[in-house]
């Protein structure tokens, strides 16, 4: 099997695990291109045009897009207005609650939560988070 044969039932792979969030999340959308991978759309969802894009060569790329993505959205369903590295301890816990089927189904790219995390971890002491 080819290089590019592989990548692309990965990256199928990665996109089916965010299904269900994909189907539901009206601001978002991805696109398949053979010559490019994904193309993660940005969605007004008031005027319904795309606000940006971001091209994904890689599942790796593609899975933390997602999981960047639904972190996001659980912060932003806080009405809080804040990011990730003011996150409160409940905050933490609902965002890796929305990860939690997805890395079920991709416990190879666990470590991604971590890494998005990351930024949040340094300020942990300072903020008196806890987000293991």
């Amino acid at each position: 099997m080819s290089f590019k044969m592989k990548r692309t039932i990965e990256m199928r792979r990665v996109e089916s695990a965010f299904a269900d969030y994909l189907e539901n999340e009206g601001s978002i959308d991805l696109l398949w291109s053979d010559k490019v991978g994904y193309v993660f759309l940005t969605i007004n969802e008031k005027t319904h045009e795309s606000e940006s894009c971001d091209d994904l060569h890689t599942a790796t790329q593609l899975c933390h897009r997602l999981l960047d993505d639904m972190a996001i959205t659980v912060l932003l369903q806080t009405k809080r207005n804040h990011n990730f590295s003011t996150m409160d301890n409940d905050e933490a816990a609902r965002v890796r609650a929305a990860w939690k089927p997805v890395i079920e189904k991709l416990p190879d790219y666990a470590y991604l939560c971590d890494e998005i995390l990351r930024e949040a971890q340094e300020n942990e002491e300072e903020n008196g988070i806890d987000l293991q």
